[in-house]
């Protein structure tokens, strides 16, 4: 048996795995809730190529393409990326990692499966595992929302992240609080589906529904006031230092809102950075 990690998650989507698939498949869709760029040569021993503002990059090689059932995506030659998105190259040799997309229909609606395998054990490559298991519930909860509520609209991000050189628990204790990104943290002990309100540092007031909850990371949830827009503050382990990032989807806005809470949360990172460090 090959010593190597997986990770696997399942989620519901009330739409034909026709749609699930075209979704995952098509360089349009997946901008519109995954990536920031795609581009898709389909058939199997095509390439699936995705990257967020240029970081990232990742190009897969298409091993099973069977539509509205399987995708199956592989890199031969991978080697663990860092939370910055730098490769390990000295520390790691190089395995493949494949990314299987299993759906299967029920009465109208999508069972999606996700298995990403092939990770090493090896300490090189637990930023990257750790990342993964992080990452994939909010990107498939994105998903979802958008097939869901926002299909066919085009959305804009904003994105902002900052790498801050201390570690993960020190960093959490000052992203939650009176004096953090989160000001009101009764949102961390909601469950999903749940109502919630609470108030950024940003100075907005945000409520909606709870999405999803990353223990000790950070939280998902739904904004009524931003068209039902999807934001999710939370915080990567990256080696013995951290990042902690703020990213809200918005369908149906004007760029205006999304550049002007950038703006705001921009501002705010620095802030944060500077009290961790100076601490």
């Amino acid at each position: 048996m090959t010593d190597t990690r997986a990770y696997e998650m399942t989620i519901e989507i009330a739409l034909s795995p026709e749609a699930v698939w075209h979704a995952i498949v098509e360089p349009a869709e997946l901008t519109r809730w995954f990536a920031s760029q795609a581009e898709i040569v389909p058939g199997r021993g095509g390439k699936w190529m995705i990257s967020w503002d240029g970081n990232w990059p990742r190009t897969n090689e298409i091993e099973i393409w069977e539509p509205n059932r399987h995708l199956r995506l592989i890199d031969r030659t991978a080697r663990p990326f860092d939370a910055k998105g730098d490769a390990i190259v000295a520390t790691a040799a190089p395995m493949p990692i494949a990314i299987d997309w299993y759906l299967e229909g029920n009465g109208g609606s999508t069972t999606l499966r996700l298995v990403h395998s092939g990770f090493g054990r090896g300490g090189a490559w637990d930023d990257e595992f750790e990342g993964v298991s992080v990452g994939w519930p909010l990107e498939l909860n994105g998903l979802k929302h958008y097939l869901e509520h926002h299909r066919g609209e085009a959305r804009r991000v904003a994105w902002t992240r900052s790498v801050i050189a201390v570690p993960l628990g020190a960093l959490w204790t000052r992203f939650v609080g009176p004096d953090g990104i989160v000001r009101d943290p009764s949102v961390l002990s909601q469950r999903p589906g749940d109502r919630y309100a609470t108030s950024l540092a940003t100075g907005d007031r945000i409520e909606g529904r709870v999405v999803g909850i990353i223990p000790g990371r950070g939280f998902q949830v739904t904004v009524d006031g931003w068209n039902n827009g999807l934001y999710r503050p939370w915080i990567d382990r990256v080696g013995h230092e951290s990042a902690v990032n703020s990213w809200l989807s918005t369908y149906g806005l004007p760029d205006s809102v999304a550049d002007g809470f950038n703006e705001r949360m921009r501002a705010e990172f620095d802030r944060l950075a500077s009290a961790a460090i100076s601490a």
